[in-house]
């Protein structure tokens, strides 16, 4: 099996009206291990959108929408709704918790986040394994008029989260991580999921 080539895993939401399909996957890494061939997958299409994060509103105050990937609601989701409406229960056990490294809003220090089964590429990471940052959108999501979907780094000095897509520089060597396209996190961006699995 080559990187870059395409598997099928879980099913989502595909067509417009709703009707599921496969998953497809693109390989962006494999790894031998003692356990078997461990995979590095991305979804070929944007699957999805949301907010980064959802200000909880509340009587007593309105907090800001954070740009921290641990924190986020997007990674909750991804971790919780997503996961177990796209992948059976002996799917889900295929899928290899990953500890995910991420910058935060203004500091310059990595931290490792708890691990995720489900996660969104580093700008890193993009320019790691992507030839492109553009990416197809499912006719489900694009009800949602999205056209960028969501990296998992914040960016500086506007608080905003790094976005790949059409018109997005994430793939410009020159321009450093925290500082590329971004888009704020209230607003409305598509979703592809990352995870790393058992073949």
């Amino acid at each position: 099996m080559n990187k870059q080539s395409i598997i099928r895993f879980g099913r989502y939401p595909f067509d417009a009206d709703g009707k599921q399909a496969d998953i497809e996957w693109l390989i962006l890494d494999e790894q031998n291990t003692n356990n078997g061939k461990e995979i590095l997958l991305l979804s070929r299409y944007i699957l999805d959108a949301a907010q980064f994060d959802e200000a909880l509103y509340t009587r007593e105050y309105t907090p800001s929408p954070s740009n921290d990937w641990a924190t986020s609601s997007l990674r909750r989701w991804l971790n919780r709704t997503f996961l177990h409406l796209a992948f059976r229960e002996d799917e889900q056990d295929r899928i290899i918790p990953t500890h995910t490294v991420t910058n935060t809003t203004l500091k310059t220090n990595p931290k490792q986040n708890a691990p995720d089964k489900v996660f969104l590429l580093s700008v890193e990471e993009a320019r790691q394994y992507l030839r492109t940052s553009n990416a197809p959108t499912s006719p489900y999501a694009e009800e949602s008029l999205v056209d960028v979907y969501w990296l998992r780094n914040a960016t500086i000095p506007y608080g905003g989260v790094a976005c790949g897509g059409r018109n997005s520089n994430v793939m410009d060597l020159t321009v450093p991580p925290n500082r590329v396209f971004s888009c704020s996190p209230e607003e409305v961006a598509g979703i592809r999921p990352a995870l790393r699995m058992m073949l």
